[in-house]
C-alpha cells in the first residue's frame, strides 16, 4: 500500500509536468513574446505577471522532476532493501521518506496553478485595449466615442 502511493505520486509529478509543458507551447508563447500583440509580456503593467509566469513554470517543472527522481530512487532502494534485509524494513525507510516526497510534490503542483493563474491573468486580467485621449481620435477611421473615450470603429 505504501509503495502505491509513491508510485501515484511519480505519475501524479509525470502528468503535471505534461501538463506544465503544454502550457508553454507556441500558441500560447507566440502572442505573448511578440512585441506587437496586446498580450505581450515586455509592456509595463504585463512585466510582474511575466515574471511569475516565468518563475513559476521554471520551478513547477524543475520541482516535479524532482519528485519524479525521488519518488523513483525511492522505490528502487525499497525493493532493493526488501529482499535483501527485510520487508518491515522497506516499509520503514519508505514511510520515512514519503513525506518529503509528498511535500516537493504539493510544492511543485501550487506553483503549476500559480503559472496556470498567470497564463490566465496575461491573457484575460489586464486591459487589452488602449483608451484614447479626444487628441488621438481621428474622425476619418473612427465613427463612435462613448463617454469614457473608449472607441468603437
Amino acid at each position: 500500500a505504501v509503495w502505491c502511493c509513491v508510485r501515484s505520486l511519480n505519475t501524479q509529478a509525470t502528468l503535471v509536468i505534461g501538463f506544465e509543458l503544454a502550457s508553454i507551447n507556441n500558441d500560447n508563447l507566440g502572442p505573448l513574446s511578440d512585441d506587437q500583440s496586446k498580450y505581450c509580456l515586455y509592456k509595463t503593467e504585463r512585466l510582474a505577471w511575466a515574471i511569475v509566469f516565468g518563475i513559476s513554470t521554471a520551478t513547477c517543472l524543475s520541482i516535479s522532476l524532482t519528485c519524479i527522481a525521488s519518488s523513483f530512487y525511492l522505490g528502487d532502494r525499497a525493493q532493493y532493501c526488501a529482499l535483501h534485509r527485510g520487508v518491515r524494513l522497506a516499509v520503514v525507510i519508505v514511510r520515512k521518506n514519503i513525506r518529503m516526497i509528498i511535500g516537493v510534490y504539493v510544492f511543485g503542483l501550487s506553483n503549476f496553478f500559480l503559472s496556470a493563474v498567470s497564463t490566465v491573468w496575461l491573457f484575460l486580467g489586464n486591459a487589452n485595449w488602449r483608451t484614447l485621449s479626444e487628441e488621438d481620435i481621428d474622425e476619418s477611421w473612427c465613427d463612435v466615442t462613448d463617454d469614457v473615450g473608449n472607441v468603437g470603429c
